[in-house]
Order: C-alpha cells, then structure tokens, then sequence
C-alpha cells in the first residue's frame, strides 16, 4: 500500500508524493539500464569496427553481407584461378616458341641448304643426322613440357584401353518364405551359391549381399554379424539355411520398396552395380503397391531380377485380377527372369544376367584427342574459359618423315616445314589471345572485388566516428540518470522529515 502525504502549505489540491514505490527512481533506474546497453553496444562496434555483430543488429543486412563475403571470396580464389591459367598459357607458349626458333627454323635451314646442288651425298646424310636430332628434340619438347603435371603439348598417354577389372556388385536377395515357397528352400542356398562362383567368373571380385525375407505382412532385414551387408557367400547360405516357412500372405512389392530405402548401394561405373533378386513361387502383388515401388526402384537406378513360377495363377476377386505380375515388373524395369522350377537356376540366372551384372565397363580412350582446359573465372557457375591445346609432337605437326634425299623428296620437305611452322605460328597466336583474354578477364575480376567489398562495408563497417559520438553522448545520459537516482532517493528522505 502506498502512504500518500499532503501538504496544505504548498501542495495543490490532488498533488501527492509517493514513498513505497518511488517511481522516479525506478524511472531513472531504467534510463540508466538503458544508456548502459547502448554503450556496451558502442564499445562491441567502436572495438570490432562492424556495425553488425549478431543477427539482430540488422537480420536482412547479415543475410545481403554473408552473400557478399561468399561472392568476394569466390572472386578472390578466381583471381588466383586466372594467374594459373595465365601461367599455364605462357608455359605452352613458350614452348613453341622453342619449337619455332631455333628448332623448325633450323630445320627449314637444313632443308634449303641440301637442295643446293654443291653438296655430296655425304653432307646431304649429315644434314639428314641433324634434321633427326631435331625431330627428336621438338618430341621431347612436347612430351616433357607440363603445368602442375598436366601435359600441355600433348595428350595424356594410354598405352592401352583400360581392360575389365576388379568389378563392383550390390545385391540383395528378397526371398518368399511363406506358403508353398517351403519346398524350395532347400535348394535355394545351393543355386545361389552356383550363381555367385558363375558371376565372379566374369570379374565382379567386390561384391556385396543383402537379404530380406518376407511372408505373412512382415519383412525382416536380415542381419550378418550386425551388419545389413555380407562378403562371403558361406554367411548368406548359412542364413538362408536357417529361414523357417511362413504363411500365407506375402507382398514382395512391399518388401522391394524396404531394400530401395534401407539399403546404402554402392554406385559404380559398371552397366549397373545395384541388384535386386526376387526369388517367390508367387503370381504377383499388391495392385496398390506396383507403380509406388516400381517409380522407387527407377528413381534409385536399382535393377530387379527374378527367380519365380511362371506358371502361377493370378487371384481373381469380383471378376478384376486382384495382384500384379512381377513378370511384368520385371520386364518393365528391365531385368531379366528364370523359373525357380528349374534344378539349376543359379547358373540360368547368371547366364541371362551376365550382362548387367559383370566387371567394370571397359573405356576405349582416344590417344590423339588433346584435352580442353576450362578455367573457373569467376564466383559462380558457368563462369569459365575453355583453352584449347596442342599436340606439337613431330608425327601431329607432320613432319615425322622430312627428308632432303632425294631433291623431289626435300621439296615436299620443305612444304612440309612450312605448314608446320604456319601451325605453331597460328597456336602461339592463339595462346596469346587467351593470355589477354585472361588478363582483361582478371582485371574485371579485381574490379568486381573492389566494388563489391566496398559495398560489403557500407552494410557491415560501423563508422567509428559516429559511433564514438554515439557513445560520448550515451556517457552523459548515463551520468544524468545516475545523478537522477540519486536526486529521487533525497526527495524521499525529505518527505520523511514531514513527519518530525
């Protein structure tokens, strides 16, 4: 309760001072808890020399500045991007210009020099010598002139295609174990274990394999040493040994869609390392399940195979087809399929496979093919310069066989000569075009930097002065609402002396 006292004397009417909760004091309390967040956040700008410092300072200015700093920095890196490939491009050019001067030079010299008539066949085989050495020194030229290890005058060698080697396989195995599914247990283990040793006949030599069982609407992942992956067949057929029948009901479809999303496959540049198998003595599936599972399968490049009874009969409910083929499936993602009725599906099932599941894909490599360089320029996507290369070996500039004996022989030569230095004189041109394409391109570059960094500060920087003005004045607002506190608690302790 607060204790109103009045003074007739020089009080107006209504006029009263209030000591319980001394409002002024707590009103000048807060100015003062006010002026002092103010210059705490003076001193975090005035110190760090950024107006933003957290998000609240300014949300959209934080959020424009991190895009700046992300494109300023892209810049930067492209900057350095450009002086490597400016490198680059005068190392090869540089090159041929060794190869110019004083090699085709000097062989065009040779050349002109044996056609004189003065000469004896003895000079004209010495000429030939040197024309050779030549030759073998604008070989080694190209072959050895590189940037940062990346042949420049030459395509990267390969002594032959790459050759069928050390394959890649996932597959998983969804095995029916419920209804009749029983009587073929027994030998699935065997023709799985002759389907393995027929596919790493043809080179897969890393593989992995899964297994999902399946019947009366459940699916169990099975496990191998807690891992839903195993290496050796012995602990896939040791498993699937151990598998108890089921019931009736099963729902494959289902059950494909769970190895789709469970399973991590490996990808590869193999025709296709993801497998599915599905061994069931099944019809089909759930209509409500085809399409769901077959787009999931699609989309995550898996291939399904089939082990089942083409002779099943569909279920007929109300006079429509109540399942689905996986005949069907199967063909319409397009895999292949075997009758598990047969003794000896494992090697069927390797044999119509074969072709999906095999080594990595041999890569027939074009040994002349001269790369093209594409240099990043700038901070974003498509932001690149593509410097073409040359092969400035002597078979590729087309002077492998020059020769000056006999006459009719050096003048095709010194044809010969000629076109090749007009090749080199047209690359290095070329070579020094894209030297001041990648200048002129490194000088806006630098620009962008600079304009862009300076607007990154106008959002980020403080200004110090201001700031320092900010605070001088928050300073003397502190004082006055310190010096108010205490002025408040004295009008309190004078209303006090009312009551002597």
């Amino acid at each position: 309760m607060d204790i109103h006292i009045k003074s007739a004397g020089n009080m107006r009417k209504g006029q009263t001072m209030r000591i319980n909760h001394n409002i002024a004091a707590l009103n000048a309390l807060n100015r003062s808890n006010v002026n002092n967040e103010r210059i705490a956040s003076n001193f975090q700008r005035i110190s760090s020399g950024l107006k933003i410092n957290r998000a609240s300072d300014d949300a959209a200015g934080l959020s424009i500045s991190e895009k700046m700093k992300a494109l300023i920095r892209g810049l930067g890196q492209a900057q350095n991007n450009i002086e490597d490939g400016k490198s680059l491009v005068s190392v090869a050019e540089s090159a041929l210009g060794l190869i110019m001067n004083p090699n085709l030079q000097r062989m065009r010299e040779l050349i002109i020099q044996g056609m004189n008539g003065t000469y004896t066949q003895e000079d004209r085989e010495k000429m030939q010598t040197e024309i050779d050495q030549i030759k073998q020194g604008i070989d080694e030229i190209a072959n050895n002139t590189e940037f940062n290890t990346t042949k420049v005058l030459r395509p990267p060698l390969v002594d032959e295609a790459s050759k069928p080697s050390g394959g890649v396989a996932d597959i998983v195995f969804v095995v029916d174990v419920s209804g009749t599914m029983g009587a073929h247990q027994k030998t699935v283990a065997t023709n799985l274990e002759k389907f393995a040793e027929s596919i790493q006949a043809k080179g897969v030599t890393d593989i992995r394999m899964g297994l999902v069982t399946y019947g009366n609407d459940s699916y169990t992942i099975e496990k191998f040493n807690g891992d839903k992956w195993c290496t050796k067949f012995e602990e896939l057929n040791e498993t699937l040994n151990n598998l108890k029948n089921d019931a009736w009901e099963e729902n494959g479809m289902t059950a494909m869609q769970l190895v789709a999303n469970q399973y991590d496959f490996r990808e590869s540049s193999a025709v296709s390392s993801k497998h599915i198998i599905l061994l069931t003595d099944e019809f089909g599936d759930d209509n409500e399940k085809y399409d769901e599972t077959l787009k999931r399968v699609k989309d995550t490049g898996i291939q399904v195979h089939g082990v089942y009874n083409p002779n099943a009969s569909p279920y007929i409910y109300n006079g429509d087809y109540e399942k689905k083929s996986y005949f069907n499936f199967i063909n319409e993602i397009g895999g292949k399929s075997v009758d598990i009725w047969e003794a000896d599906w494992g090697n069927q099932l390797s044999s119509v496979i074969g072709e999906h599941i095999g080594s990595e894909s041999s890569v027939e490599i074009d040994k002349d093919k001269m790369p093209t360089l594409h240099f990043q320029v700038g901070p974003a996507e498509g932001h690149t310069f593509e410097v073409e290369l040359m092969d400035a070996r002597v078979s590729k500039l087309g002077i492998d066989d020059v020769c000056i004996d006999p006459i009719e022989n050096a003048e095709e030569s010194l044809e010969k000569i000629d076109e090749a230095m007009a090749k080199v004189s047209s690359k290095r041109s070329e070579f020094g075009a894209y030297y001041n394409a990648l200048e002129h391109i490194g000088n806006n570059v630098g620009n962008y930097q600079i304009n862009l960094t300076n607007a990154q500060s106008i959002i980020e920087s403080a200004d110090i002065a201001k700031e320092i003005a900010e605070l001088e004045k928050n300073k003397i607002l502190l004082q006055a609402s310190q010096s108010m506190i205490a002025r408040s608690n004295e009008v309190v302790k004078g209303v006090l002396e009312l009551l002597k």
